[in-house]
């Protein structure tokens, strides 16, 4: 995405808030695919079965098991993702955005000793 597309789209993304974007984007989107992708290889695993040597208890839990194995990692891999993408757009953003809304010095930051920074402006002409 071009960075004249990407702030209006990222600032429209921060108002939501970050653990919207986690959820949607990592949790659901990322995770999702994850337990999409593992879906298939179980149904591949159990179709391969030779079903002579195995009983149908067996492969119920062995489904079970595998489903809520795969469910609890794609949580996790989901948020684990939406948290990384949030902070690395989070740095995109900010070194792209209008030069107008950063901060360039100490005292326009508000820190507490903002008056002694160098370069701050001084009551009597400069001088100490």
């Amino acid at each position: 995405m071009k960075n004249e597309k990407f702030i209006p789209y990222w600032q429209k993304q921060q108002k939501k808030g970050r653990w919207r974007y986690i959820l949607t984007r990592g949790m659901l989107l990322y995770g999702g695919i994850y337990m999409l992708f593992w879906s298939f290889y179980l149904v591949t695993v159990v179709a391969s079965v030779n079903y002579d040597e195995v009983t149908a208890t067996q492969i119920s839990n062995f489904i079970l098991t595998n489903t809520v194995v795969n469910l609890v990692l794609a949580i996790a891999f989901g948020w684990l993702l939406g948290a990384l993408l949030w902070k690395t757009k989070e740095k995109r953003y900010a070194r792209i955005k209008p030069k107008e809304n950063r901060i360039t010095s100490p005292w326009q930051a508000g820190f507490p000793n903002a008056k002694n920074a160098p370069g701050a402006p001084r009551k009597n002409g400069g001088a100490k």
